[in-house]
């Protein structure tokens, strides 16, 4: 599903994050390199954003 979803919107795995409540979901991301977070709390989500964006030194194309 995820590798799927990358070609889709033409992303590599590095471009995106991914957040979700169930381990699973978030090993299944992982497991194609995709950045992920297991969805507990809003204030650790928004630091793994944080943490995600912060080495970007420009935000990515609109692929549409």
């Amino acid at each position: 599903m995820f590798l799927a979803l990358l070609e889709a919107y033409g992303r590599e795995p590095s471009e995106v994050f991914f957040t979700d409540d169930l381990p699973e979901n978030v090993a299944g991301a992982e497991s194609v390199g995709i950045t992920a977070h297991r969805f507990t709390d809003a204030a650790s989500l928004v630091a793994a954003i944080e943490a995600f964006t912060a080495f970007r030194a420009e935000p990515l194309a609109d692929p549409r």
